[in-house]
This record gives structure tokens, C-alpha cells and sequence, in this order.
């Protein structure tokens, strides 16, 4: 009697967790879908409204998400939101700026700026985004020193800031070394006084009006190209740097030619017949 008592109640018990994990199945929450990052989607918005966006050649519809043109996501699994990684601000801008909020998005992998209608400083808190990988500043009205928060991005392989006359380059570019490079071109922002010393990648400084270059670039071989051409550097090269073949080489390919009225005065012409296949006439080839 006791055995089949025991056995009953093993039976009836059974059938009760049974019932509980149908149950439990039966109620189970539907899967979470799919979202939009709050935190970005908000951080776009204040973009857009600083950036003067109802101006821009792609128009947004605030409401819409996926009519915002010049935004790239991806899903991320875990948390199943859609995060920015790359914004490509259209032209079209009147009178904007480019918001703080930017610092928000941090997941962003690369931004893209143009056009004269931008004004206004790079904000510092770019430097905040540390998995960026590209950022393109071109052809804008922005002024003030260049953050220098943005040098130290660590994975910052892509910097191209090209013909925005406002801008003044910080010594602190010289910290610019990330993980992996990839380029720096750093053309036409009328940067001038003397060049940064320390810099440690190679760097096209060209077309700008600088007027001093540090000797060391070219007697150090340790020490990255740099295009510098077509600025206003000029006085005369030391004996020691023409007495150096190897020096004036990279002299040569590096500071050669400047802009019309500038450059060395001492260059021997036979260096500029080896790398450049000229007379060594002055003339407006030479910036002389």
C-alpha cells in the first residue's frame, strides 16, 4: 500500500511540473524586435538642428529614420538596437554648426563634413570617440584651433582636412600615431608660422602658408616624409644640411617647390635636376 501510494504521488507530481513548464511556454514574452539607439537617434536629431538640415541636399524627415540620408547602422545582437557607424553630413548647410552631441555617437566608425555653410569651432568632443576610424573635414567655414583630442584617437587610420581657411593646426598633432595609418592630408587650411616638430607619420602639408620648417625632418631618417610643398618656407639652407647628400634629398622631394616668391635660395641645382628633371632656372616652377 505504501508503494503505491508513493508512486502516485510521484505521478501526480510529474504531471505538475508538466503543466507548469507548458504554462511557462504557453506565456513566454515574444522576442524583443529590432530598434533604433535611442541615445543616437537623439544625437542625430540635435545634429540635424544645429547643422541647419532643412537645408541639406537630403532632406530627413524627423519621424522616419530611414530617410536620413548619409547614416549607416548595424544591429547590435545583444542589446537588438541599430547603432550609427558611419555619418556623412550632406552639403546644402546655410548657417550651421556641428553639435557637441556628435561626442554621443560612439559607436561611429566614420564622419564625413563639407561645405561652406558650416561655421563655428570642430567641437572636442569628436576626441571622445575612440572606434573612429575616418574623419573628412572639407571646403568649410569652421574656425579656431583643431581639438586636440581628435590626435589621440587611437584608431584614427583615415585624416583628411582639406581647404577650410579658419583652422589653425595645434602642436599637438605631433601625438598623431594610430594603431594602423592610413593617410593624413592636411592640404590647403592656410596653416602657417613654423611646422610642428615631433610629428610621427607621414603628413601632405602642402599648400599651406607655412614658413619655417625644423632642419631635423630632413637630416633625421628616422623622421616621416612630409609633403610640404607649395608653402612660403624660405631663408637659407646650414652647411651641415648641404653637406649632407642624404639630407638634401629629402630636402628636395620634401620642401620643393614653394609658392611663387618663396623657397630655399641656396638649393644647388643639381639636386633639383635629379629629382625633378629641371633647369634649376629660377622661374615660377621653383616659387622663385
Amino acid at each position: 500500500m505504501k508503494y503505491l501510494r508513493y508512486s502516485i504521488f510521484v505521478l501526480f507530481f510529474s504531471l505538475f511540473i508538466q503543466a507548469c513548464d507548458n504554462d511557462k511556454e504557453k506565456f513566454e514574452p515574444p522576442p524583443v524586435q529590432p530598434h533604433f539607439s535611442v541615445k543616437d537617434s537623439l544625437a542625430l536629431v540635435d545634429i540635424y538642428e544645429q547643422g541647419d538640415g532643412k537645408n541639406w541636399f537630403v532632406r530627413w524627415d524627423l519621424t522616419n529614420v530611414y530617410t536620413w540620408g548619409g547614416v549607416g547602422a548595424y544591429l547590435d545582437s545583444v542589446e537588438m538596437e541599430w547603432r550609427v557607424i558611419y555619418l556623412d553630413i550632406p552639403w546644402g548647410t546655410q548657417n550651421g554648426t556641428l553639435s557637441p552631441k556628435v561626442g554621443d555617437l560612439s559607436e561611429l566608425r566614420r564622419l564625413t563634413l563639407s561645405g561652406h555653410g558650416f561655421h563655428g569651432m570642430i567641437p572636442a568632443e569628436i576626441g571622445k570617440l575612440s572606434k573612429l576610424e575616418s574623419l573628412q573635414i572639407y571646403s568649410t567655414d569652421m574656425e579656431g584651433v583643431i581639438p586636440k583630442e581628435i590626435f589621440g584617437l587611437p584608431y584614427l587610420y583615415e585624416l583628411r582636412i582639406a581647404d577650410n581657411l579658419n583652422l589653425i593646426l595645434p602642436d599637438e598633432v605631433s601625438n598623431y600615431s594610430p594603431e594602423y595609418f592610413g593617410v593624413c592630408q592636411l592640404i590647403n587650411n592656410n596653416f602657417g608660422g613654423k611646422v610642428p616638430s615631433g610629428i610621427k607619420v607621414q603628413m601632405n602639408l602642402s599648400e599651406n602658408n607655412y614658413t619655417e620648417v625644423p632642419f631635423e625632418y630632413y637630416t633625421d631618417t628616422s623622421k616621416p616624409y612630409l609633403n610640404l610643398s607649395y608653402n612660403k618656407i624660405s631663408g637659407v639652407i646650414p652647411d651641415y644640411v648641404l653637406n649632407d647628400s642624404v639630407a638634401m634629398c629629402r630636402l628636395v622631394l620634401m620642401a620643393y617647390p614653394q609658392q611663387k616668391g618663396y623657397g630655399y635660395t641656396n638649393i644647388p641645382e643639381k639636386y633639383i635636376k635629379k629629382y625633378y628633371g629641371y633647369t634649376g632656372i629660377p622661374g615660377e616652377h621653383f616659387g622663385k
